[in-house]
């Protein structure tokens, strides 16, 4: 009589972010499984995509193994969070089983988004060696910048800017917030801040730069 088994291969799942997982599907028994179908319980809450739908396997011969690539986005975290899953199969006689399986998954817990404040506080750390009262009024005059760099002018014109500051930006990260912060990052760097306030001021001269 055909046994199966049911095992998941995976690494470092975090709650509510899409992650790619093996199901492997192995027949321990001593006879053919024909007909396998295998899909998520209806009681499962624990995760979303596509380890919810119902996979099909045509036979599976005593000791072999199936792997199926799945996606899956975990909607707990914990050590044990249990993957509840029904596996249905016919034996060499015709005859019908199913079988409920429960799989512990070890997810982890999405980290706390960043504020935009403690990004750009992260990436001019290393004016971390001034005094903490300068620093912070530093960092809330080049906070105002991020600010006005990103609501007040468009991804073209800060790339114009760029271009004028002699800046090879090709490899800056492609979203606006991100692009801004490295910028912004490579003109303090290079004790260019200055330079750069007056070309925001030329390009958009109704913000307070």
């Amino acid at each position: 009589m055909p046994v199966i088994i049911l095992d998941v291969e995976y690494a470092n799942l975090q709650q509510h972010t899409p992650s790619d997982i093996n199901l492997k599907v192995t027949n321990k028994g001593f006879g053919v499984a024909a007909h396998l179908t295998i899909k998520a319980q209806s009681s499962n809450e624990q995760f979303a995509g596509g380890i919810t739908c119902t996979q099909l396997i045509a036979r599976i011969a005593p000791e072999e193994e199936r792997v199926l690539p799945l996606s899956v986005s975990p909607l707990q975290y914990g050590p044990d969070v249990p993957l509840h899953l029904t596996v249905s199969y016919a034996d060499g006689q015709e005859r019908l089983h199913e079988e409920e399986q429960t799989i512990l998954v070890l997810v982890d817990q999405t980290p706390e988004p960043v504020g935009e404040s403690q990004i750009l506080t992260n990436v001019l750390g290393h004016l971390a060696d001034e005094k903490s009262q300068r620093k912070e009024v530093y960092e809330r005059k080049e906070y105002r910048l991020f600010f006005n760099c990103r609501e007040s002018l468009s991804v073209s014109e800060l790339r114009e800017i760029c271009f004028a500051m002699d800046i090879e930006h090709e490899n800056f990260p492609q979203t606006k917030s991100d692009f801004v912060l490295e910028l912004i990052r490579y003109v303090s760097r290079r004790d260019r801040m200055d330079d750069f306030r007056q070309w925001c001021g030329r390009i958009n001269p109704s913000v307070d730069w």
